[in-house]
């Protein structure tokens, strides 16, 4: 959805939400979105469950889950992949104890998350770790079906990382009328016929296009 010159992302949530029959679905979302009214309009108006990021945005929240002291037990799930020069190990931690104190709309289950990444060339580790917070009650999303949940909410996140970065897209000073609307929509279908084209690397694949423009029309069966 396009975002009012003066608004911000918060309050598009419920118009984007709000023609979708989402009864029974889970909805993921970013950090930015763990509001207390956006949790209750999920669960409350559409029937739905959510699945929240908690970051320094909610430090209340945040600290209240820091004192469930979650990784202080073995991981309740693990994962590991290598893939792509790096080899990923991911944990997860959840709690349906929430202690009283923490309070929340509708909360069912918190959870901590941790992503290792092992750069095999460079011999070089990164640790990151995130909380997140659910409607769904344990007997509805074990620690395993959490992971999986918040792993594909960050692969639709990809889409939007290589806007930001192939196409720059935050960069770009077209701010009126419809034209940041139309230029996302045309963002987005280049980014479809190169993933359709089965491109891995869509940034090189600009760039050898941008270099030969006639390369344009065979992409697209012209």
């Amino acid at each position: 959805m396009e975002i009012p010159a003066k608004g911000c992302e918060i309050a598009a949530v419920e118009p984007a939400l709000k023609s979708l029959d989402i009864e029974g679905q889970v909805v993921t979302l970013d950090a930015l979105h763990t509001q207390v009214d956006t949790a209750r309009y999920i669960v409350e108006e559409k029937h739905a469950h959510y699945l929240l990021t908690v970051k320094g945005n909610q430090p209340t929240l945040k600290a209240d889950i820091d004192l469930l002291n979650l990784q202080a037990t073995a991981a309740h799930f693990v994962t590991q992949e290598k893939a792509h020069g790096r080899l990923e190990t991911r944990r997860i931690w959840s709690s349906t104890v929430l202690n009283g104190y923490l309070r929340f709309p509708h909360a069912a289950q918190v959870a901590c998350v941790q992503r290792e990444v092992l750069h095999i060339s460079q011999n070089k580790t990164t640790l990151e770790t995130v909380y997140l917070i659910s409607s769904l009650t344990r007997a509805q999303a074990s620690p395993e079906q959490l992971l999986e949940l918040n792993r594909g909410h960050w692969g639709i996140e990809a889409l939007h990382h290589v806007r930001d970065r192939a196409f720059d897209e935050d960069r770009c000073r077209a701010r009126k009328g419809h034209a940041p609307r139309a230029l996302a929509c045309l963002r987005n279908f280049a980014i479809s016929v190169l993933r359709l084209l089965n491109v891995r690397n869509i940034a090189a694949a600009l760039r050898e296009l941008a270099a030969d423009a006639s390369l344009v029309l065979k992409v697209l069966g012209v």
